[in-house]
């Protein structure tokens, strides 16, 4: 997983972008990356992670989801860019926590 300042390097990597903007004391955010994510094995063939304190201003993870995702009322907030830093599809909260749905935001 990247940081906010690696993230012109993490869009060079020719993969899609997995964005997880939280906080460390959040606990659906520590559920999602501790519990959630190391259930998908194969999660690097196909995205490279970017983690994003929600608190930031003016990152490109802040500007991509205060633009499409503004309506999230709970964090995470986990979106997918492509290559050019472009927003594909995102999920939020309480969807985070549910192994069937992120599956499905995963492998659409």
């Amino acid at each position: 997983w990247y940081i906010d300042r690696d993230w012109n390097y993490a869009l060079a990597q020719q993969k899609l972008v997995l964005v997880e903007c939280g906080r460390l004391e959040c606990g659906n955010c520590k559920y999602f990356v501790e519990q959630v994510l190391p259930q998908f094995k194969d999660l690097s063939l196909r995205y490279v992670g970017v983690a994003s304190d929600i608190d930031l201003e003016n990152t490109p993870a802040s500007r991509i989801w205060s633009t499409y995702m503004r309506d999230a009322e709970l964090l995470p907030i986990v979106f997918i860019v492509n290559g050019k830093g472009e927003f594909i599809r995102g999920i939020s909260g309480t969807q985070c926590l549910n192994r069937a749905t992120v599956e499905n935001f995963l492998n659409k």
